[in-house]
C-alpha cells in the first residue's frame, strides 16, 4: 500500500496512476502465493512451526516452495513479472532510490534467503533458473532502455536474479552479500540520477548528455557505484559477485547456473558503460541547482560504502557462521572479471542497436510476449475491477435510495408524533381548564352556599338563644305568642278548605 501511494505521488499524471495500479496488482497478486503457501504447509504438517512444516518430506513442501518463489517473484521484479518495476519509476527518484533498490524489492530475496535452507532441491533449482532467466532478460532490457531511472529498475530485476541464482546454488549467503552491496550500490546510481534529472528536468539519455561535465561530483559517485556495480575490483561489487558466481559455478546445476550468471555480469557492465558514455559525452551545459550540497553529501554517502563494503563481508560471514560457497578456483574470479571488463567494453565502443542486433526493438518494448501480462492479467484484472466498481456504485445507490426512504418514513413518523404530541397537549389544557372552571364553580357556588346556610343557621340560632334568658315570665309570653301564631296558622288553613 505505501509503495502504491508513493509510486502515485503525482497521481494527475496518468503514467503514475497506471503504474501505482499496476505495482498494487502485480506485487498484490503474487503475495497470494506467500498465503497459499503458508496454509498448504500448516495443512500438511499440523503445525505452523517453518522446520517442522518444510521438513515434513510431503509433496506439498515443493508446491508451498514453489508457491513462496512466485510471491518472491512479485515483490523482486522476477521475469514474467518485471515490468511494475520499471514504470514505477515515474514516482520520485528518493522513492526508487529507497524502496526499488534496497528495501522493498529486497522482501522477495530475503524471503528466499531465509528459507533456502529448508527448501527442496527441486525448487532450488527453480530458484535458480528463474533468477538467472531473469538477471539475463532484465539486463537486456536495460540495455535498450533510454531513460536513465528506467535502465535502473530494470538492472534492479537484474541483479535480484544473480542474488536467486546463488540462492538456487545452495548458497545463500553469496545471494546476502550481493543484496548489501546492492543496496548502497543502486541506492547512490539513484540519487546521482535525481541530481541529474534536477539539472535537465527528465531522465531520458536525450535529455541527460554530458551532464557529467556540469555535475561532475555527481558523475564521479555515479561511475563510482556503477563500476561497484559491474564487479570491478577492489569495490564491493566484485567480492558479491564473485561469491555469486562462483556459487553459480560450484553448486547443483552449475551447467545452467554458471552461464546465465556470467551472462548477467556481462550485460550488467554493458548497460552501466552505456549509460556512463551517454552521461559524460555531450554538452555540458545545465541550469543552476538548489541544493546541490545536499544532494552531493547524500551521493557521496552511499557511494563510500558502496565502495569499501566488501572490506565487512568477511567479519559478516564469521558472525553469520553461514557455509560461504565452494570455491570454483582462480577460473571463476577470472571468468567473472572477463565477463566484466568486456560488458563494460561492449557498452563503451559499441552502439546498442548493434550489439543486440534484430532483438533491439523487442527489447525496448520490454521483452513483450503476445502483449504480456498486461494484456494477459492486467487488462482483464482491470476491466472485472471496474464491473466490480460499477457493482458498487449500484448497490452505494440502491443503499442510498433505502437510507432515503428510511429517513422520509422518519420524517413522516416525526410529523405523526408532533401533531400526537399537539394533540395531547390540546386535550391536557383543555382538561385543566375544566377543572378550574369546576374548582371556581365548587369554590364559589356550592361551598359559598354552604357557608352562608350556616352562617344563617347559626345567626338563627345566635337569635334564638337570646330568647331563653331563663325568666317564666318571658317563657309564658314566649309560648302564649307562639300558641297564637299556630292558632292563627289554623284558622287560616280551615278557612282555605
Amino acid at each position: 500500500m505505501c509503495s502504491y501511494l508513493l509510486i502515485g505521488f503525482w497521481f494527475q499524471r496518468p503514467e503514475a496512476a497506471n503504474a501505482a495500479s499496476r505495482a498494487f496488482l502485480y506485487t498484490r497478486s503474487a503475495d497470494l502465493g506467500l498465503y497459499v503457501a503458508v496454509f498448504m504447509l500448516i495443512g500438511s504438517a499440523g503445525t505452523s512451526e517453518i522446520t517442522a512444516s518444510l521438513e515434513s518430506g510431503s509433496s506439498a513442501s515443493t508446491t508451498a516452495g514453489l508457491l513462496l518463489l512466485l510471491a518472491a517473484m512479485g515483490k523482486s521484479a522476477q521475469v514474467p513479472l518485471q515490468d511494475w518495476l520499471m514504470r514505477a519509476m515515474a514516482g520520485p527518484t528518493p522513492v526508487s532510490a529507497l524502496l526499488h533498490s534496497a528495501t522493498l524489492v529486497a522482501a522477495g530475496a530475503i524471503l528466499l534467503i531465509r528459507w533456502a535452507p529448508l527448501l527442496t532441491p527441486e525448487t532450488l533449482f527453480a530458484v535458480g533458473l528463474v533468477g538467472g532467466i531473469t538477471t539475463v532478460a532484465a539486463g537486456v532490457i536495460a540495455l535498450a532502455e533510454r531513460d536513465l531511472k528506467r535502465l535502473l529498475a530494470a538492472s534492479t530485476a537484474s541483479q535480484y536474479g544473480l542474488m536467486l541464482i546463488a540462492v538456487g546454488a545452495g548458497v545463500p549467503l553469496a545471494a546476502l552479500l550481493h543484496l548489501l552491496a546492492h543496496a548502497a550500490i543502486k541506492s547512490s546510481l539513484f540519487l546521482a540520477a535525481g541530481d541529474f534529472q534536477h539539472a535537465r528536468e527528465g531522465t531520458g539519455f536525450d535529455q541527460l548528455k554530458g551532464v557529467g561535465h556540469a555535475r561532475p561530483w555527481a558523475f564521479a559517485g555515479f561511475a563510482l557505484a556503477a563500476l561497484a556495480l559491474a564487479g570491478i575490483p577492489p569495490l564491493s561489487g566484485f567480492f558479491s559477485k564473485d561469491a555469486v558466481i562462483a556459487a553459480a559455478l560450484s553448486g547443483q546445476g552449475a551447467a545452467w547456473l554458471g552461464p546465465l550468471a556470467l551472462a548477467g555480469t556481462l550485460l550488467t557492465g554493458a548497460y552501466m558503460a552505456r549509460a556512463l558514455r551517454l552521461l559524460w559525452q555531450g554538452s555540458g551545459d545545465t541550469r543552476p541547482v538548489a541544493g546541490t550540497g545536499w544532494m552531493r553529501a547524500g551521493i557521496w554517502g552511499l557511494a563510500i560504502p558502496a565502495a569499501g563494503l566488501g572490506l565487512a563481508f568477511g567479519p559478516l560471514e564469521t558472525m553469520l557462521d553461514l557455509p560461504a560457497p565452494e570455491t570454483a578456483g582462480i577460473g571463476a574470479i577470472l571468468s567473472g572479471l572477463v565477463a566484466a571488463l568486456g560488458g563494460l567494453a561492449l557498452g563503451w565502443l559499441v552502439p546498442v542497436k548493434r550489439l543486440l542486433g534484430p532483438a533491439h526493438q523487442w527489447a525496448a518494448s520490454g521483452l513483450v510476449v503476445a502483449g504480456g501480462l498486461t494484456a494477459w492479467v492486467g487488462r482483464p484484472v482491470m476491466a472485472v475491477a471496474r464491473q466490480c466498481d460499477r457493482l458498487e456504485g449500484h448497490l452505494y445507490a440502491a443503499a442510498l435510495g433505502v437510507g432515503h426512504t428510511a429517513l422520509t418514513i422518519a420524517r413522516g413518523g416525526e410529523r405523526l408524533e408532533q401533531r400526537l404530541y399537539l394533540a395531547v397537549l390540546g386535550v391536557g389544557r383543555a382538561n385543566l381548564a375544566v377543572g378550574r372552571w369546576v374548582r371556581g364553580g365548587d369554590e364559589r357556588g356550592i361551598d359559598g352556599l354552604i357557608f352562608a346556610l350556616v352562617a344563617g343557621v347559626r345567626a338563627l340560632g345566635a337569635r334564638a338563644r337570646t330568647l331563653q334568658s331563663g325568666l317564666i315570665h318571658h317563657s309564658l309570653a314566649i309560648s302564649a305568642v307562639a300558641t297564637a301564631v299556630l292558632l292563627a296558622i289554623l284558622f287560616s288553613a280551615s278557612l282555605s278548605f
